[in-house]
């Protein structure tokens, strides 16, 4: 099956295009300078695209605002009234997320119709939790499916589709069964996750099943509580899946008794120090020769470990010692001046 691409204002997903990293804003949306603050800071975290919630026809209409307010793609998500939908496209939104069961048939003509004519994709989006009654997952993907049919029979092929679940092993069921039967981008998640630790877990582990197997052309790690955590979760992702690129990781031992150089001390130093480093730069900081000539060989920088004084290694080769005092002088010196090392 080809996979299909969209355009949503300068960002093309889908047919293995860049993973698009997406959030929502949790601010009363009426709230013009608050929405335009927490739209931008989510754009400074490393946000592609940001969802807005638009509850009634003042929300829509402060939309033309947030939009020339930020340098960001704006997804507005409506519900039940068509006339936010089309307020929302006349104020400039780059995409819609709707669910067009929602809206009646003639209004929904409308909707796609003023889409259509702007350019607009249209994200399919149903939830379980809005489905008021029990079905299974491949009734959830159908139902999902019925809808973008109910939009392709309106001429409209802009789409992008997700159908979400709160859980884990459905979610995988679901999205998998909507990459084998749609040939649309797929927006992942885990819907209502909740708050704290588990919470990120699940969304992480159901997300990283699905990116392994290619499903997945934007994704939200939807957190109850301040979005923000949620970018910076999803950029881990992406990195620990191999999706992203030109950043900088640090590989650091457990540490146990053999360990001869504070590992923990030196790997929060560069993390905090390069956490938004854009430059694909692999350090190891390794306490002790049992793995640290082996890591040092397969990282770009390397420190393993001994007693007094510690070995560094560029590029896979034994450089020099360095005394374990020195390690992040020396790794500051070497890491601001990569390029000319390498």
């Amino acid at each position: 099956m080809e996979r299909k691409e969209v355009l949503i204002k300068n960002i093309i997903i889908g047919n293995g295009q860049r993973i698009a990293i997406q959030s929502m804003t949790n601010t009363i949306s009426s709230d013009y300078q608050s929405t335009i603050s927490q739209v931008n800071k989510l754009k400074e975290l490393g946000c592609d695209i940001v969802r807005i919630s638009l509850p009634t026809l003042e929300a829509a209409n402060s939309l033309s605002g947030i939009i020339k307010n930020t340098d960001i793609p704006i997804v507005a998500d409506v519900h039940f009234d068509y006339k936010i939908a089309l307020q929302a496209i006349i104020s400039g939104v780059h995409k819609l997320r709707i669910n067009p069961s929602n809206f009646p048939h003639n209004y929904l003509s409308e909707v796609v119709h003023a889409a259509k004519t702007e350019n607009i994709p249209i994200r399919v989006g149903v939830n379980r939790g809005s489905v008021h009654k029990f079905i299974s997952n491949e009734q959830l993907a159908e139902y999902a499916l019925s809808n973008v049919l109910l939009l392709e029979k309106m001429g409209f092929d802009n789409i992008v589709v997700s159908a979400k679940t709160s859980n884990v092993k459905d979610s995988i069921i679901v999205n998998n069964y909507l990459y084998n039967h749609t040939p649309y981008p797929i927006h992942i998640g885990l819907t209502e996750a909740g708050i704290g630790k588990f919470a990120e877990i699940k969304s992480i582990y159901s997300l990283s099943v699905l990116l392994n197997e290619g499903i997945g052309d934007t994704i939200r790690i939807s957190l109850t509580g301040n979005p923000e955590r949620e970018v910076k979760l999803a950029q881990y992702l992406l990195r620990a899946a191999g999706k992203l690129d030109n950043f900088f990781e640090v590989v650091a031992c457990p540490t146990c008794a053999r360990t001869q150089i504070d590992v923990e001390k030196i790997s929060n130093f560069l993390e905090n120090k390069y956490e938004n480093l854009n430059k694909n730069i692999k350090i190891s900081i390794m306490g002790c020769s049992v793995n640290g000539i082996g890591e040092g060989l397969n990282s770009d920088i390397g420190i393993c470990g001994g007693k007094d004084n510690s070995v560094l290694f560029l590029n896979g080769k034994k450089v020099k010692t360095v005394k374990n005092t020195e390690i992040e002088q020396v790794l500051v010196e070497v890491i601001d001046n990569f390029e000319e090392y390498n």
